[in-house]
C-alpha cells in the first residue's frame, strides 16, 4: 500500500532506490529537500535524511550510519541547528546518535524503507 509503514529495525537499513538516487542530488540554495514517495509524490525531508538516504544500501549499520552522518556534517555538507560550525567529533556524535533512530523511523513511516 501506498505510503505504509515499513520497519526501521533492520541491522542494515534499505531505502528505496529512488529516494537513494534522488538524494544524492544536489539541492538549490534555499530550496526543500524532496524525495519521490511510494504514491510518486514530492515528499519534504529534513537535512539529516537528505545525507542519510544514500547511505542506505543495506551494507551499514547504525554505528557505520552515524559514522557517515558524522564525516558529512564535519565536511560541511549536513550542517547543524544552532551550529555555525561543527561541534567538537564527541558532541557532533552525541547529537547525531540522537536523531539517527527518529530520521529512520520518519523514513518508514513514509515507506521510504525497504
Amino acid at each position: 500500500p501506498c505510503g505504509a509503514a515499513e520497519s526501521n529495525r533492520a541491522s542494515r537499513p534499505i531505502a528505496s532506490p529512488l529516494a537513494r538516487l534522488q538524494a544524492q542530488a544536489p539541492i538549490a540554495a534555499g530550496a526543500q529537500a524532496r524525495v519521490s514517495s511510494p504514491c510518486h509524490h514530492a515528499m519534504p525531508i529534513s537535512a539529516i535524511e537528505w545525507v542519510l538516504l544514500p547511505l542506505l544500501d543495506g551494507q551499514r549499520d547504525r554505528a557505520a550510519l552515524l559514522d557517515g552522518l558524522v564525516q558529512a556534517a564535519q565536511a560541511g555538507t549536513l550542517s547543524l541547528k544552532g551550529h555555525e560550525s561543527a561541534p567538537p567529533e564527541a558532541r557532533l556524535r552525541e547529537i547525531l546518535a540522537a536523531q539517527l533512530e527518529p530520521a529512520l523511523s520518519r523514513l518508514a513511516q513514509a515507506g521510504l524503507l525497504l
